[in-house]
């Protein structure tokens, strides 16, 4: 068996099937999945002139998904519920508001069209009225279905809505729904059912199957179209997604399981409902026990011996098939074949036991290969800050200075300036629970030359707040500017934005801010700073503190030991004998870097998030100073 006739699929959005940095996922998704849900149009959110959205991206989606031999269906055209309705249509009169639908309707269909399977149409409809509301007509989305049908009467129509098996609140109001369209002869396909359970609890198989026979008394059939678990423990998740997929799959009205995503790190609750995890894209156990279903258990695999007989009875999942015949081990005949709900008889004709066939071969997409990383490095202008002298010393001789805990709310900072005497050389931050929660730090000089650490907020950073690490350091005409950009770096995938120190000067520390958390670090060379961004949104501020004195050589040390996966995990680095450690940072190819500080002689940098296997720990760098 090559392919399901039963409908295994996911959500994916435009860059995913068509960016090259996601060639695996796409991959995987084709070994994995067999029908796709394009999630790109949503009315608010489209991008361009808002009476023609641009949705080019998404129609190159749509070839090659179907190149790939992936049907797909569409969500959605509209979303009754009113912070889902773009704010330039809530003002407008009814007159204007039924021109905008018939031209959006118009205008989605004939983008689109050949292109896509079904349509969720107006999202949510027992959660939202505005249409109704708006129009003075409680069926007013009778009409916005059928125009869309007459539109495109190719594609199928979808009701789609929530609460309906995961909680049941809604269930009998969602088949009341379906019965009244259906009465008013609207051309609706099936009931989507969307299917998000509540975060870290189990699924009760008894009630998710009561729910679904309440639903197929409509004689519609069931699409389950937008499925996660949420569990930390993969293999508490496994458990809960299988009993889900068993019910699912052995209900007689259901005909397809779309999951809402499959790939932690683009997976819009996280790791957690994932079924393959990390930038390395390591199968979890969510993802291998929905392997041993679909591919293993829910798979026909037959293998006859022709001495034994010419005519074989066998029993298969619907869907489609290859033959192949082989002689002393050789291919001698391949042929495919379809296998529907009725009896099929296929002939197979051996003409020449000597003939040698070619049997189609693809490698194994659940082996990932690190691509070899080509970062694309960018000079800044920096503008000047400001300047300090430090005191007097025969020898570079520095000090710690730690800052109190930040508030812990998003983008909160806090400060740690240098002692007298004392100039700052490096600036780096740490969050309490070694989490990288953090947004990185940044030099300020407004009331004299500070280290600032950023609290990078979200729901998981409440008990995590961060402070700021100040190395400061002073030897005889010791100078040092601060520098920075003027504004971030573009947002590009792994992009590394540089800045380089005047006049030869040496980088003795560097910071780097992003208010988004999405930096993969940032490390100094011997004469500039680098700050490399972790993804394809958001953009990193960087700083450069560039300082020299009489006879002073600095050089630039990085750690060959690189951390573990887990969080605290550190990748370390010193200095070496008559060296003196002025600034310490940490980088990782997959980001999530904790923070970073000096500890006698040695500067750590800690891993702040769990990683798979394959994925990059934490690399510590340390800019190592003396007078020659």
């Amino acid at each position: 068996m090559t392919k399901h006739d039963f409908k295994f699929g996911s959500e994916v959005t435009e860059d995913l099937i068509i960016e090259p940095k996601y060639a695996h996922f796409r991959e995987l998704f084709y070994y994995m999945f067999n029908y796709a849900t394009m999630a790109t149009y949503f009315w608010q959110w489209s991008h361009g002139p808002r009476e023609s959205p641009d949705y080019g991206n998404s129609d190159k989606a749509l070839d090659v998904l179907k190149q790939n031999g992936i049907p797909t269906r569409g969500h959605n055209i509209f979303w009754g519920v009113d912070r889902f309705v773009p704010k330039w249509v809530l003002p407008l009169s009814q007159v204007e508001l039924e021109k905008e639908i018939e031209h959006r309707i118009h205008y989605v269909l004939n983008v689109t069209k050949g292109k896509l399977e079904n349509w969720d149409v107006n999202n949510e409809m027992l959660h939202g009225h505005f249409y109704e509301n708006k129009m003075n007509d409680p069926y007013y989305s009778h009409k916005i279905y059928k125009l869309v049908h007459q539109t495109d009467p190719t594609v199928k129509l979808f009701l789609n809505d929530y609460q309906i098996v995961a909680n049941g609140t809604s269930v009998s109001s969602y088949v009341d729904q379906a019965r009244e369209f259906k009465k008013a002869n609207i051309p609706i396909y099936a009931l989507g059912v969307q299917s998000h359970f509540d975060d870290y609890r189990e699924p009760d198989p008894t009630l998710t199957l009561k729910r679904l026979d309440q639903l197929a008394v409509t004689g519609l059939p069931i699409w389950i179209t937008e499925m996660d678990v949420v569990a930390a423990d993969e293999n508490v998740r496994r458990d809960w997604y299988e009993t889900l997929y068993r019910v699912y799959f052995s209900h007689p009205s259901v005909e397809a399981i779309i999951l809402w995503g499959f790939w932690g790190p683009k997976h819009w609750i996280g790791e957690k409902a994932s079924l393959v995890s990390g930038n390395d894209y390591t199968i979890n156990a969510a993802g291998q026990g929905y392997l041993d279903l679909v591919l293993k258990e829910w798979n026909t695999h037959v293998t006859r011996r022709l001495s034994s007989g010419k005519q074989f009875l066998v029993r298969g999942f619907h869907g489609d098939y290859e033959i192949t015949i082989k002689y002393k081990g050789v291919p001698v005949v391949f042929q495919t074949f379809s296998l529907g709900k009725q009896y099929k008889e296929v002939n197979i004709d051996v003409t020449d036991i000597h003939a040698q066939v070619n049997i189609p071969t693809t490698s194994s997409p659940l082996i990932f290969h690190r691509p070899t990383v080509h970062h694309k490095i960018v000079t800044h202008q920096i503008y000047y800050q400001g300047r300090a002298t430090s005191g007097d010393s025969s020898t570079v001789t520095c000090v710690n200075k730690w800052s109190a805990f930040s508030v812990i709310k998003d983008d909160q900072h806090v400060d740690v300036k240098c002692p007298q005497d004392y100039v700052l050389t490096g600036c780096s931050s740490l969050t309490k629970a070694l989490t990288a929660k953090g947004d990185g730090t940044s030099v300020d000089t407004q009331n004299g030359v500070v280290c600032r650490a950023w609290n990078g907020g979200g729901p998981d950073n409440y008990n995590s707040p961060v402070h700021a690490f100040a190395r400061c350091c002073k030897v005889t005409g010791l100078q040092c500017e601060y520098r920075a950009t003027p504004k971030p770096s573009s947002s590009e995938f792994d992009i590394i934005v540089e800045t380089k120190c005047p006049n030869n000067m040496y980088a003795t520390g560097c910071a780097a801010h992003n208010w988004n958390r999405h930096m993969d670090g940032v490390y100094p060379t011997t004469h500039s700073c680098r700050a490399q961004n972790q993804d394809d949104f958001g953009g990193n501020w960087l700083y450069s503190i560039c300082c020299n004195a009489s006879n002073m050589h600095c050089q630039v040390k990085k750690s060959t030991f690189v951390s573990g996966h887990k969080i605290g995990d550190a990748s370390v680095v010193s200095c070496g004998t008559g060296w003196t450690m002025t600034g310490c940072h940490g980088v990782s190819e997959d980001g999530d870097v904790s923070g970073s500080f000096i500890e006698g002689d040695k500067c750590l940098a800690f891993n702040g998030e769990m990683k798979t296997p394959g994925m990059a720990g934490s690399v510590a760098y340390a800019t190592c100073c003396k007078i020659m």
